[in-house]
């Protein structure tokens, strides 16, 4: 009951194992990545690895920015992570995405400023002294 040619008619479908193949050779500049949601995508490394410097960049830069305002909440007693989240809070800072602080968000904030110094401190050791 066709009334034509098939679709597809002069082409020879590619086999399974052709298919396979050609997958497989396709997957060669491609990276699997868990993201925000928990749901699996696959990126291009060209590009994400710049957005994720260019990201860490700003992270990095936003957690120097308050270590002075962490400083003077902790000479004022606050020593917990929820205390110093409750000050922040009440100080009106917000987190970079303009969330209120919870103790999640400052043991992260604490722990990429530890980092900072860290590093900081091993680029110091590295110098030359003139």
């Amino acid at each position: 009951m066709s009334d034509g040619p098939a679709p597809n008619a002069g082409h020879s479908k590619p086999s399974l194992r052709e298919m396979l193949r050609q997958a497989v050779a396709n997957t060669a500049n491609l990276k699997i990545t868990k993201c925000v949601r928990g749901t699996t995508s696959i990126q291009e490394n060209a590009g994400f690895a710049a957005i994720r410097a260019k990201r860490s960049k700003a992270v990095d830069r936003f957690a120097a920015s308050l270590k002075p305002v962490i400083a003077e909440i902790r000479a004022k007693g606050a020593k917990s992570q929820t205390a110093i989240a409750k000050e922040l809070n009440n100080l009106g800072h917000r987190t970079q995405k303009g969330s209120p602080w919870d103790s999640n968000s400052v043991g992260a904030l604490l722990g990429r400023q530890a980092a900072l110094n860290r590093r900081s401190d091993s680029a110091s050791v590295g110098q030359k002294v003139i």
